[in-house]
């Protein structure tokens, strides 16, 4: 899933500058896997406890891996990634883990190659806190300590850029003209190298174990496993992050620099709901509208899809459920959606649809979503006369349309936008 906003309309995290996509899977205890992509070629993956629904495309994204610590859930899938980039024909994974671990990983490894009858094209590597890896011209990755049960680090990712010096950007037009005339061939004198911290991760850890470099990135992915069911002490104890914690955070300002949080690794008792209500509760609304969330995944979702269409008669190509699972486990729908402007919710839910299948259900999102320039279901809960389906780009309001898969026929009007649904 791409990470999502449950406070504004979904949008990448794309912006001026190098600021990464963000896009991963995350479920405490399941399995976290986060990959930050700069542009078409670069890619940093953060963890690699699953390969999500999709490990061929997960696999493709990035060549070096950055483990947080030696819990299974974010590093049971690292030998499974090198193996699929071998069968790709792409580059060796780089595992970067914490140096104690250093051992345990080498065993696992010699482990995986003597069940897999071959070997891993898979560099290990040593970090620690203080070092800072280069992995390409423009982006290095600097490690910092963490605090979890076992040794852990966080991540911060810097990128390198080329810009014109403070002096001579703030020169009109004419004078930069003239500035670069006199130069001549020799224009280096213009430029400087500046360094930007554009994303950090933090991995498993405390609210009081975070490192401050990590809380001064632009874009910060931050475990949240527990919400206000649990003490924080509780959470400090199994060293993990409270929803308190966080809140206490921002009320000092430590997260004043952060234009994107990204929550992750939230305990598997709560539903997308019960997490968008408790963290929007405790956090200021300045803060709530930078919120991204990466939700729990759906890791059956591709074969689930791709029966139900079968069974059903759905025509679609693999191309169009690859797409689709990317957008049915988006948080929130696309940036044109209105509707969205006012509450959040998450794209699709299936629980117990009232006379309707999972598969049926599936179905009925896939045609609606193919129907509207694939670009339509923003919420899909219980079916029931008079329940409505938001789209995002809609024809004019007032038109009605009628939609049959197999035996199940859905009628539905276009409305129009309505404040807070």
């Amino acid at each position: 899933a791409e990470c999502g906003s449950p406070g504004q309309p979904q949008e990448a995290l794309v912006m001026a500058g190098l600021v990464p996509r963000v896009r991963g899977v995350s479920l405490a205890g399941a399995g976290t896997a986060v990959v930050a992509t700069y542009g078409r070629q670069q890619a940093v993956q953060f963890d690699c406890g699953t390969l999500g629904a999709d490990p061929l495309r997960f696999a493709a994204l990035a060549r070096h891996v950055f483990v947080s610590h030696g819990h299974l859930d974010h590093c049971a899938a690292a030998f499974l990634h090198a193996r699929l980039r071998g069968m790709l024909n792409l580059t060796s994974t780089v595992l970067y883990v914490p140096a104690p671990a250093l051992d345990a990983f080498t065993r696992a490894r010699e482990a995986a190659e003597a069940m897999d009858d071959g070997e891993l094209p898979l560099d290990i590597r040593a970090v620690q806190a203080g070092d800072v890896v280069r992995v390409s011209d423009s982006l290095s990755v600097a490690v910092h300590a963490a605090s979890h049960r076992v040794p852990a680090l966080s991540y911060v990712v810097q990128s390198r850029t080329r810009s014109l010096r403070p002096e001579i950007k703030a020169l009109d037009a004419e004078a930069k003209r003239a500035y670069f005339t006199a130069q001549g061939r020799d224009k280096e004198a213009a430029f400087e190298w500046v360094t930007t911290t554009d994303f950090a991760y933090t991995g498993d850890t405390t609210g009081e174990g975070i490192a401050p470099p990590v809380l001064g990135a632009r874009t910060l992915c931050v475990e949240l496993t527990f919400l206000d069911n649990v003490t924080p002490d509780f959470a400090k104890d199994r060293g993990h992050i409270h929803i308190q914690d966080l809140a206490s955070l921002a009320s000092r300002g430590a997260l004043a620099a952060c234009e994107r949080l990204v929550l992750m690794h939230f305990s598997a008792r709560y539903s997308n709901r019960q997490i968008a209500d408790g963290v929007k509760a405790h956090l200021p609304p300045a803060l709530w509208s930078r919120v991204r969330m990466l939700w729990r995944p759906s890791h059956s979702f591709t074969i689930l899809a791709g029966v139900a269409c079968a069974a059903l008669g759905v025509k679609t190509t693999e191309s169009d459920l690859a797409d689709l699972l990317w957008f049915v486990e988006l948080a929130t729908p696309k940036e044109n959606h209105s509707a969205a402007k006012q509450t959040p919710h998450p794209v699709m839910e299936l629980r117990e649809p009232l006379g309707l299948s999972q598969a049926d259900a599936l179905c009925v999102a896939l045609q609606l979503w193919k129907r509207h320039e694939k670009d339509a279901v923003v919420f899909f809960g219980k079916l029931e006369d008079g329940q409505r389906v938001v789209v995002s780009t809609p024809p004019s309001e007032g038109t009605a349309a009628q939609l049959s898969v197999g035996a199940l026929q859905v009628n539905y009007v276009f409305t129009g936008p309505d404040e807070g649904n």
